[in-house]
Order: C-alpha cells, then sequence, then structure tokens
C-alpha cells in the first residue's frame, strides 16, 4: 500500500509540474496584456468620454490591482522593453527619417533664427585612459531639435603641488590656467593626448551656439602610472609583479632601527595590512585573491633606507597584470606588458617531466613517446 501511495504522489507532482510548465510565463502574461490594452485604448478612450462614471472607477480599480498585485515593476519593464522594439521597427525608422529631413529644412531656410539657448551637457567621464591620453566624451542636452549646438572643451593641471611649482616658476604660468584644447566640436568627445603620467587633470566643456554659451560641466581624472618592473607606487608603498611568474613583491619603506617584532603583516585572501607598533603603513583591499598562506616578509637595507619586502602569490596562474595593488588605489597602464617566456627547465617542471627525466638530462625520444603513451 505504501508503495502504491507513493507511486500516486510521484504520479501527482509529475503531472502538477507538466501542467505548470505548460502554462505561459509570467513575462508572457504581462506582455499579452499590455498588447491587448494597447489595441483596445481607442475604444477604451471612447468609453471613457461617453460613461465616465463607469470607466473611471475601472480604471482606478485596475490600477490598483496592478499596484498590489506586485506586478508594477514588470509592467515598467515591458512597457521599455515594447519601446526598444518599437523603435526599431520601420514605421519608427520613416517617422525619425522624416523628422531629420524637415529639421534641416528649417535650418537650411532659417539658419541659427532656429537656435535656442544651448543645455548643459551632462554626464561628462572618460571612455579611455592610460598614462598619455585619455578620451573625454559626455553627453548632450539640446534645448530644441531645431537647434544646433558646437562643444568647448578645456583642460587643466589639477594637482595642487605641481601648479605651485609652476606658478613660483618664470616660464609657463599658462599651463597653471585653463588651456583651450577645441571651441567647434561638433562630437560629443574628445581624445586629449599627450599628456603627463600620474598626473592630475580636471576637464570642462560647454555647449555653444549662436544663442550664447551654456554652464560648464567638469571632470577630475589622474592618467595611469608608467610601469616599472610590472608595479607602480602607492601611498607608503611601491610593488611590482613579476613577467615569468604570478609573484608580487610590495617593499614599504619603514624608520631606521625597526625591529621584526615590531612589525606585523597580516595577509588575507583579498586584503592586506602592514603595522608597525600598532599603526597602519599600508592596508587595503587587494586587487585580486592571492594565496595568503604562502606570504613571505623581511627587513633589509637598501641604498641607505630601511624596508619590508612582502612577497605575495597570486591565486590564478597565467591571469593578466593587475593594473593596481590595492582597490582605489594608483594605476598603472598595463598596455604592452607581456610575460617574459619561460626557460625549458620551468616548462619541463610545470608538465611534470622534470621529475621523469632525473639528474641523467633528458630520455631518449623513444622513451619520452612511451612515457606521453605515444608507442
Amino acid at each position: 500500500m505504501d508503495k502504491v501511495k507513493d507511486g500516486a504522489l510521484a504520479a501527482g507532482k509529475w503531472v502538477k509540474r507538466k501542467l505548470w510548465e505548460a502554462l505561459p510565463k509570467r513575462r508572457t502574461v504581462i506582455r499579452a496584456f499590455l498588447c491587448s490594452v494597447l489595441l483596445l485604448m481607442p475604444f477604451l478612450t471612447l468609453a471613457t468620454l461617453k460613461a465616465p462614471h463607469v470607466m473611471v472607477p475601472f480604471w482606478i480599480g485596475v490600477a490598483t490591482l496592478v499596484y498590489y498585485s506586485g506586478v508594477l515593476e514588470d509592467v515598467a519593464k515591458q512597457l521599455r522593453w515594447m519601446k526598444r522594439m518599437s523603435s526599431r521597427g520601420p514605421i519608427f525608422w520613416i517617422g525619425a527619417r522624416i523628422q531629420r529631413l524637415w529639421v534641416r529644412l528649417m535650418r537650411k531656410i532659417y539658419g541659427d533664427k532656429m537656435d535656442q539657448p544651448p543645455g548643459t551637457p551632462t554626464q561628462i567621464g572618460l571612455t579611455y585612459r592610460t598614462s598619455k591620453a585619455a578620451t573625454i566624451k559626455w553627453h548632450p542636452a539640446p534645448c530644441s531639435i531645431y537647434s544646433t549646438e558646437k562643444y568647448q572643451l578645456q583642460m587643466r593641471l589639477a594637482d595642487p603641488a605641481i601648479v605651485e611649482l609652476i606658478k613660483q616658476s618664470d616660464d609657463n604660468h599658462e599651463l597653471a590656467d585653463w588651456i583651450n584644447l577645441d571651441s567647434k566640436l561638433e562630437a560629443a568627445e574628445l581624445k586629449a593626448a599627450p599628456l603627463q603620467a600620474d598626473t592630475a587633470y580636471e576637464a570642462r566643456v560647454r555647449a555653444v551656439n549662436s544663442k550664447g554659451e551654456s554652464d560648464w560641466v567638469s571632470v577630475a581624472f589622474r592618467t595611469k602610472q608608467t610601469p616599472v618592473e610590472g608595479g607602480g607606487v602607492g601611498p607608503g608603498y611601491t610593488w611590482k609583479q613579476h613577467m615569468k611568474d604570478d609573484t608580487l613583491t610590495v617593499v614599504v619603506p619603514v624608520p631606521e632601527g625597526t625591529r621584526g617584532r615590531q612589525m606585523s603583516v597580516d595577509v588575507m585572501p583579498r586584503s592586506m595590512a602592514v603595522t608597525l607598533n600598532g599603526e597602519a603603513l599600508v592596508e587595503g583591499q587587494l586587487f585580486a585573491a592571492i594565496k595568503p598562506d604562502e606570504k613571505e616578509w623581511e627587513l633589509e637595507t637598501k641604498d641607505g633606507v630601511k624596508q619590508a619586502v612582502i612577497t605575495l602569490h597570486k591565486v590564478e596562474k597565467d591571469q593578466a597584470f593587475w593594473p593596481q595593488l590595492f582597490v582605489g588605489g594608483p594605476e598603472i597602464d598595463t598596455r604592452g606588458l607581456k610575460r617574459d617566456p619561460k626557460e625549458l627547465e620551468e616548462l619541463l617542471a610545470e608538465s611534470n617531466l622534470g621529475e621523469m627525466m632525473g639528474p641523467g638530462g633528458p630520455p631518449p625520444l623513444e622513451k619520452m613517446m612511451e612515457m606521453k603513451g605515444l608507442k
């Protein structure tokens, strides 16, 4: 009886699952409902005008049902999807084409008289940044489709220390002020180059037409560092990543006379903290995971400077070079960084052939083929 009962329950669950799978998905139901409403909209509008005492409570009831059923976000999502799909159709494409031709005709007839005071560009930012260049992009905000606007882009140094040095020098005072890169930009972006590596800049842009100029909108950024031995410099540390393996070396300068027992190097899979007498010298979240059990560190003196040298090992082998040691820290330009070719001994060790060879060197060709199962 128990087996029969279990079989009946299993069969019931299977039928229930199949029936549930046969039902249309929630997304399909909402799309069908919205399409039905759009198709019936002329009749519903006419009915609302003819019998508002009936249709107004109806619309209030539908809105209340949609709100309290928790499908409001799904409805909004499907409306956005329908708008996006509709904009790709031939009707909208023809409408957009006709609008462009009409605007072109009006501009040809009336010229700059069609201009309206330009709107301030929005969402200015960087789409590309290296140690020597940066591409600045922004979103236009025209006040009228009949207006024609161009853009003025300026840039200046934003590092206070460098600006102060320039102001104290006898020449090149203009480098501390805004430099005009272009006054008649038609595209809403510009690549600024050449720039200085690891330098703070500020850029600003405004729209210009025959009716005047908009307000400035600005963005601050810093160019990337030129890598040295695959690494760079951060506040209180220098670091490098080896070209042959997945090893990182972090160097932290410490006061002369520092003892090992005064220091603590705490390494977690995604973070590191170096403290001296309980005071943090360097700490932060690492860019990617490392192996905390394999970390090594020692105190050494180099060129008269005492420093803690910390060796870390990345978790993932042969992964891309890190652009920074800590999240949010100074970045390096990883373009052009390439791994050094590995020696034959290293390749053999990774393929476990080193142990097979033994001290006598590589085995004969026939033996190697036999080891590989080729003979």
